[in-house]
């Protein structure tokens, strides 16, 4: 049986794109150089 995910859920794309720490803008910088559309974001 799957554990029921706690509410408000975290999404893993937030840890990813969701902050400012330096980690988080080469995220952002490397999908931006990639072509993809800031609405993406």
């Amino acid at each position: 049986m799957h554990k029921k995910a706690e509410w408000p859920r975290r999404l893993r794309s937030q840890e990813w794109y969701g902050g400012t720490s330096r980690d988080v803008i080469y995220h952002r910088g490397w999908m931006k150089n990639q072509g993809y559309p800031h609405d993406l974001f």
